[in-house]
């Protein structure tokens, strides 16, 4: 009887050994859940902060770039000039902020189709020669089309300025380019300019003949500048163009392009057509050829009257291309010049480059008498 009973005491005690097993594990497998639930929430936490480091740079990093945009914005103003106590403009060159010195010359530029007008206004904005291949005027166009056959189909505006001393401030953001490095572009052009000059770049092929009209009536430019490659002549579209802008009233240049790849029998031979169309009773001009400043300085005093100044310039080579420069960089709006023109200091600057046309005239007659130009009382 007493085995039996120890054995049942051992059996006994071996369920409670097992069962106390099975606490442990259990009480193991809840310290491990606890474990790993404390890992995860420590984990939620690092991870929160984390996120919350990283929101905080992008906040400061967008702060950064606020203060780069302001000190962007200090520096135009900079550029631009600010009121001082007086109310005066303080600026490096006060006069290059002043109503009059942004006085803006509108310039049309008309002409047949290929004559070089969007390679002109490209060498002239922008600084750089062409290389004969169209490279000038990828700049000028807007279209896509029009860069791929190389025409202008449309009215476009395109500006460059004159520092107080003389010298171009050009602008070399493409017609293409996005709205912001055009702006940049153009603020920079303004602001560093003591004169603007804005060319009316205009289609010259037939099928958009309304197109250009549009142009020479809707942008009312002060002057045009009629275009004729040297090597083509004068063709319908070049009459059709001068005969618009002269039934406008608007006073007009002639500029030759290609003169370094034209022939000189050819050339010849469009400068004296050029001249008969002018010398007409429909047209009534007298051709000037521009060679020198002097002669700058004699059209621009009889502009106004019956002078039509010829330029022969090449956009690869830059043939003439500072005498046209000096020109337009000397013309004035016609609202402000009708007020010029009655002061006592424009009639003495009058006075002064008709002498000096008259004694050029005395010295070299032939000058004059050869372009059809009059020679000043």
């Amino acid at each position: 009887m007493k085995a039996t009973v120890d054995d049942q005491t051992l059996v006994g005690g071996g369920d409670a050994g097992s069962h106390d097993d099975h606490h442990r594990d259990l009480q193991e497998h809840k310290q491990a859940a606890d474990r790993q639930e404390a890992q995860d929430e420590a984990g939620q936490e690092r991870g929160e902060e984390e996120a919350e480091r990283e929101r905080e740079r992008e906040r400061e990093r967008e702060r950064e770039r606020e203060r780069e945009r302001e000190r962007e914005r200090e520096r135009e103003r900079g550029d631009q000039g600010h009121v001082g106590d007086d109310g005066g403009i303080e600026n490096d060159d006060d006069v290059s902020n002043s109503a009059l010195a942004k006085a803006d010359v509108k310039v049309a530029v008309v002409g047949n189709v290929d004559s070089g007008k969007s390679t002109l206004i490209g060498v002239l904005t922008g600084g750089e020669l062409d290389d004969g291949r169209g490279k000038a005027r990828q700049r000028i166009f807007v279209h896509r089309h029009e860069a791929a056959n190389g025409r202008t189909s449309c009215i476009s505006q395109h500006i460059m300025g004159f520092a107080a001393s003389g010298e171009p401030v050009h602008q070399k953001a493409s017609a293409s380019a996005n709205a912001m490095a055009k702006n940049k572009s153009w603020r920079h052009v303004v602001a560093h300019s003591r004169s603007l000059l804005t060319f009316i770049d205009l289609a010259g092929h037939e099928k958009y003949l309304k197109t250009t009209i549009g142009g020479l009536t809707g942008c009312s430019p002060d002057y045009a500048l009629v275009v004729v490659g040297s090597n083509m002549g004068i063709t319908k579209m070049t009459k059709e163009h001068l005969g618009v802008s002269l039934a406008l009233g608007i006073p007009v240049a002639i500029v030759l392009t290609k003169v370094d790849m034209c022939p000189p029998n050819v050339l010849a031979q469009t400068q004296k057509r050029l001249t008969r169309i002018l010398k007409s009773s429909a047209v009534r001009k007298k051709p000037f050829n521009v060679r020198s400043e002097k002669d700058v300085t004699t059209c621009l005093a009889h502009f106004e009257k019956k002078i039509c100044p010829i330029f022969l310039v090449s956009t690869v080579t830059g043939e003439r291309l500072d005498l046209l420069t000096s020109f337009l960089r000397q013309l004035q709006p016609r609202a402000l010049l009708a007020d010029i023109m009655q002061s006592p200091s424009y009639k003495a600057q009058q006075q002064e480059a008709t002498a000096a046309a008259a004694a050029a005239a005395e010295a070299a007659p032939g000058c004059l008498a050869e372009a059809g130009a009059p020679v000043p009382p």
